[in-house]
């Protein structure tokens, strides 16, 4: 009986995390940020670290979405800090990612530079192309907005060539839009 409590309230979990993303996505923020805060109470009442640090994250990209940069940030320090107790290093790029956006967004640039450095270290230490590609163009786009176009450059080039090697005519045509803003 407990084992089958169990699996429910973890899927519970799993369709608040998915129904709060969905909602994110459809710009229904009242119910994205509804979904994640039942998903995180049900999490910390069953200790489902991985799930909790995703309702955290949710949390925070509902108030990326809705402007409120201040308190995203708490939410994604917040999972980052959860992070130390659940190694995921795959979680712990997407949320150094998600906080370098943040930081981008408020024009933070040297913290936006250092959490992508930090989120890209991690992506080539798991070898996910796909999302080394997409934190090269973000780090151009950073370098852009700074006015470093030499640095821009070579990293648009960068996610470009990974694009190309892997045939994603998304990121190509991506990488090809940026390099095409430098000049």
């Amino acid at each position: 009986l407990y084992a089958e409590k169990n699996k429910l309230s973890q899927f519970q979990v799993k369709a608040n995390i998915e129904l709060g993303k969905s909602f994110l996505r459809t710009n229904d923020f009242d119910s994205s940020l509804f979904c994640f805060q039942k998903g995180l109470q049900i999490s910390k009442l069953n200790k489902y670290i991985k799930e909790e640090i995703q309702c955290i994250d949710g949390e925070a990209k509902y108030y990326y979405h809705t402007g409120n940069f201040s308190e995203s940030l708490v939410k994604y320090y917040e999972a980052l800090d959860r992070l130390k107790s659940y190694s995921n290093d795959t979680l712990e790029a997407d949320v150094l990612n998600s906080i370098a956006g943040v930081h981008w967004n408020l024009k933070d640039y040297p913290k936006a530079l250092d959490f992508l450095h930090q989120s890209l270290e991690i992506k080539k230490e798991i070898g996910d192309s796909f999302e080394i590609a997409r934190t090269y163009n973000n780090l151009g786009n950073v370098y852009a907005d700074t006015e470093e176009y030499d640095k821009a450059l070579e990293y648009y080039q960068k996610a470009l060539q990974i694009a190309l090697n892997g045939a994603n005519p998304t990121h190509i045509a991506i990488s090809y839009s940026n390099i095409a803003t430098v000049y």
